[in-house]
């Protein structure tokens, strides 16, 4: 026989599961508000500056500690300035010259199609005009530093 503890454990436990969500909705690609504060948390210190710098409309960004990465998908409909930002939080003077180059790619967010390079740089920063339609996936294949690649819609 079961003890009264298990017993009432049971409804404790499908409830705290339930709790947990389970929605496979995909995160919307782009954040619809008008103006996203800026990072300021001492994590935050830690990330590219670019990534510090709240975002306006449309605009998307994208950071992580350093490669591999893969970020999407997301839509793009038009001109873009995609800029990069690599940094190393231990020496803010770091010459990338002679590190690994940051390597970005972008790909169709659907299919196998590797895609193209949109950067692979050895410099801090970095940036190009972009014209795409489609959903997307940003690959960062290599880089030894955190970095953040910022998408801005182009007028």
């Amino acid at each position: 026989m079961m003890s009264r503890s298990a017993f009432l454990l049971v409804p404790l436990l499908a409830a705290a599961l339930a709790a947990c969500g389970g929605d496979d909705k995909p995160a919307p690609a782009s954040i619809p508000t008008s103006r996203v504060p800026a990072l300021t948390t001492a994590a935050a210190l830690k990330s590219p500056p670019l990534a510090r710098t709240a975002l306006t409309t449309g605009e998307l960004i994208f950071t992580g500690p350093a490669a591999p990465g893969t970020h999407g998908s997301f839509a793009l409909d038009g001109t873009y300035i995609v800029r990069f930002e690599q940094f190393d939080p231990d020496d803010e003077d770091r010459d990338f010259s002679r590190a690994a180059p940051l390597t970005v790619g972008l790909r169709p967010a659907s299919s196998m199609d590797p895609g193209f390079e949109l950067f692979a740089a050895k410099e801090a920063s970095g940036q190009r005009e972009l014209t795409r339609k489609g959903r997307f996936a940003l690959d960062v294949t290599r880089g030894d530093f955190p970095y953040a690649v910022r998408f801005t819609p182009q007028q």
